[in-house]
């Protein structure tokens, strides 16, 4: 069966410019290895203008 391309790379959603012409050496392409934290209740102050 043949794997998914995101599943190749490690990646949930590919870019939408992505085609073919850039994973022709999918083989060749390694994981990228990063994490994802979700850190919650962050206070962000926000202002209008600069």
């Amino acid at each position: 069966m043949e794997k998914l391309l995101s599943e190749h790379l490690g990646i949930d959603v590919l870019p939408h410019y992505w085609d073919r012409r850039y994973t022709k050496n999918l083989e060749k392409l390694s994981k990228p290895s990063y994490e994802v934290k979700l850190i919650e209740d962050v206070w962000l102050t926000l202002r209008d203008g600069v």
